[in-house]
């Protein structure tokens, strides 16, 4: 069996603006999922939260997103050219009741 290791530089930007931006906000019944599932090439990590959203954040907070996004776009553009292989990223506003936003990164499995 393969071990895939899952860097904390990746997770933990997420997981934290998840709790400042998105949650921190919310009066009541917050919440904040990171979910690590098994795909036949590597595994795919979910951050996702019932938070009031990107859009009311960023009007909260009144600066630009992309700072912290781009930052994570680098981590993994350095990642892929160490080891080579092809990570993803995307960032998904959630609507409806739970309103909120889904994270999910792809990492290949280490060879």
């Amino acid at each position: 069996a393969n071990n895939t290791m899952v860097p904390a530089i990746l997770l933990q930007p997420f997981a934290e603006n998840a709790v400042i931006h998105g949650l921190q906000s919310k009066p009541e019944n917050r919440r904040l999922i990171i979910d690590i599932l098994k795909e036949s090439t590597g595994i795919k990590v979910i951050i996702e939260d019932n938070g009031i959203g990107r859009d009311a954040a960023k009007k909260i907070a009144k600066t630009k997103n992309g700072k912290g996004s781009k930052m994570i776009q680098e981590r993994l553009k350095i990642l892929q050219e160490k080891q080579g292989e092809k990570y993803s990223l995307e960032i998904i506003d959630l609507s409806g009741e739970k309103a909120g936003t889904r994270v999910e990164i792809f990492i290949p499995e280490e060879k």
